[in-house]
């Protein structure tokens, strides 16, 4: 949000300046969205290997394994298949978090 505010903020200076919109500006917001669909499906894979690796090492009950198999996978596709418009960048970090909170409060 921070960027698109200050890239706002220089385009209306640029075009008041000079009277014309600048060519960089219509390629930043692109640019700016696909960094963030990259992050959001590496994120998400991210979240089924961490998934995968709690199934593999035995740290936690499967369920909680698998559900961040399950979310990992389903969100990458989602994202990958609709674009970063429908998800929420939030959501990636919520399943890492109930894991983390579980591995912390464990027993043993």
């Amino acid at each position: 949000m921070a960027f698109n505010l200050s890239m706002a903020t220089w385009a209306a200076d640029e075009i008041r300046r000079t009277g014309a919109v600048p060519p960089t500006a219509e390629a930043w917001p692109l640019a700016t969205e696909r960094l963030i669909h990259t992050y959001m499906v590496l994120a998400y894979a991210a979240t089924a290997l961490f998934g995968a690796g709690s199934l593999a090492s035995g740290l936690l009950d499967a369920w909680a394994g698998w559900l961040a198999v399950v979310v990992g996978i389903a969100g990458a596709a989602s994202v990958i298949l609709t674009g970063p418009r429908l998800a929420i960048p939030l959501l990636i970090h919520v399943v890492p978090a109930v894991l983390g909170v579980l591995l912390v409060v464990q027993p043993g």
